[in-house]
């Protein structure tokens, strides 16, 4: 029982040591919006990727409502790509404690799994 705890303590101090735990304590930002298809209507289920040098990549999906959002993101370039049909690209700044917004039209769209027509 105790070595179990030990390891757990050990395993979670190199987490946070090493940058593998994001969490929102005022050195991260978030970005955030909404997709909308050609006609206006928002786009659910669409998949959105966000990638940076720092961290890698992220991956969420949008909204019945079209929204999606990135949360705890460290500082820096971070590109947004939006996978439609034809996947549009975008490059915002995250900065501590504030939201970038990042609305799009994707060019095409179709019905998306879990979302209603």
């Amino acid at each position: 029982m105790v070595r179990a705890i030990c390891f757990v303590s050990v395993v979670a101090a190199l987490m946070v040591a090493l940058g593998g735990v994001a969490r929102p304590d005022g050195n991260t930002g978030t970005v955030r919006g909404i997709v909308r298809s050609p006609d206006g209507r928002p786009v659910c289920g669409l998949m959105v990727t966000a990638e940076s040098n720092r961290e890698g990549e992220w991956v969420v999906r949008t909204n019945p409502d079209g929204t999606y959002l990135f949360l705890a993101l460290f500082p820096g370039d971070v590109d947004i790509t939006f996978l439609s049909r034809e996947p549009v690209e975008r490059r915002t700044w995250v900065s501590p404690n504030l939201n970038s917004v990042v609305n799009v039209t994707v060019p095409s769209s179709e019905r998306r799994l879990g979302c209603r027509s």
